[in-house]
């Protein structure tokens, strides 16, 4: 039995490059809140002919990052360290067992999985079961990840290089999730804000669907419905205050 872990030379590169990583978020949604602010304090008619809720909105996505990162600045190196620890691929003549960073433990056989794609734009490769929604990252970082690949191959699992998504619904979902919510930034009309709210459900209900289709996701309960239903609460809201306005 083979087993692949992330070594702690490369633990220690990936904190330096998230901590640069968040030092650079920090810094451009910090600049983006202070132009903001300058524009606006220059033009205050352009505020007042605004939407006096979506500049909470701006506020909250700039403040949020800089505040979070700040808090959590001295921590979070620990928390990726012990993440990092975690990860753990192990493989033998007919079992795949994958330890993620949140410590799930989740035991695959060869026969439940059909292909391995090394997709060019991730940061792993995936192997994909039966069920069209269920599959798993082997990360790009694990020490060995190459020799890994190949004892896929001798498993008789193929490995398929991949340069665009192979669930073309799963794309179109995405730009719809992000498209309702991105909406109700740039109209005022009731009329397709009452479209958007009733287009955000079935993004929804869509979202709500697929992530329960994989009966290892992180993601039940309320932190789902949460997920899944973001964009409603988005589109319902905007069309609340385009006829109720503050």
């Amino acid at each position: 039995m083979a087993s692949y872990t992330i070594t702690e030379g490369r633990i220690d590169r990936l904190i330096r490059q998230s901590r640069r990583a968040r030092l650079w978020v920090a810094g451009f949604a910090f600049l983006t809140l202070a132009a903001t602010v300058a524009f606006f304090s220059h033009r205050p008619d352009l505020l007042r002919a605004s939407h006096s809720w979506v500049f909470g909105v701006i506020g909250v996505i700039c403040v949020q990052p800089v505040v979070t990162i700040g808090w959590n600045w001295s921590r979070w190196p620990r928390r990726q360290q012990e993440a990092y620890s975690k990860v753990q691929v192990e493989i033998s003549s007919h079992t795949i067992r994958i330890v993620d960073a949140m410590g799930r433990d989740i035991r695959l056989n060869a026969s439940e999985i059909t292909r391995a794609e090394d997709r060019s734009w991730t940061n792993g490769l995936w192997l994909r079961t039966r069920n069209r929604y269920r599959q798993y990252l082997l990360p790009r970082m694990l020490d060995g990840f190459a020799a890994m690949k190949q004892e896929l191959v001798q498993m008789g699992i193929p490995v398929v290089e991949l340069r665009f998504p192979p669930n073309w619904e799963e794309f179109v979902g995405v730009a719809a999730y992000c498209g309702t919510m991105l909406c109700v930034l740039f109209t005022r009309n009731s009329k397709i804000l009452a479209a958007n709210v009733l287009l955000a459900a079935l993004v929804s209900a869509c979202a709500f669907y697929v992530i329960r289709a994989n009966p290892d996701t992180p993601l039940r309960g309320p932190r789902l419905v949460l997920a899944a239903g973001l964009p409603t609460i988005c589109a319902a809201g905007a069309l609340w205050f385009s006829v109720h306005p503050w």
